[in-house]
């Protein structure tokens, strides 16, 4: 199982990727990881981990944990048809993930969405 997030400070959190942080009884998915374009630029164990990836597994047993009701989901990158819905540039390489991410948001009741991966503002 993923680590526990850490209390840096009473309103400072350490977000561990992979979990499901409750705060006041409000739910969030939290997984930072995806595929990075420039991987084939980088050196395997010095700037880049597979570990940059999330561990699908891992996300499953604690959505399943909690009956796969989710307040808030945070990722860094969003569903499959998120992609194609907002029209956005798929990332080559990305596609394992965001089809994850897809069965994610078919099976997981969620208020919303949030991701930064493309860096644009839209909703």
């Amino acid at each position: 199982m993923a680590e526990k997030s850490i209390f840096l400070r009473s309103n400072i959190i350490h977000l561990m990727h992979r979990q499901i942080l409750t705060i006041k009884n409000i739910h969030f998915l939290l997984s930072e990881k995806a595929f990075s374009p420039t991987w084939q630029m980088r050196v395997k164990g010095y700037n880049w981990w597979e570990t940059e990836l999330p561990n699908n597994q891992e996300v499953l047993l604690n959505l399943k944990a909690h009956n796969f009701k989710i307040d808030y989901i945070l990722t860094h990158t969003c569903p499959k048809s998120t992609v194609y819905y907002m029209n956005l540039p798929p990332i080559r390489g990305e596609l394992d993930l965001t089809e994850f991410l897809q069965l994610i948001e078919n099976q997981v009741s969620h208020k919303h969405w949030y991701f930064g991966h493309f860096h644009c503002e839209k909703k």
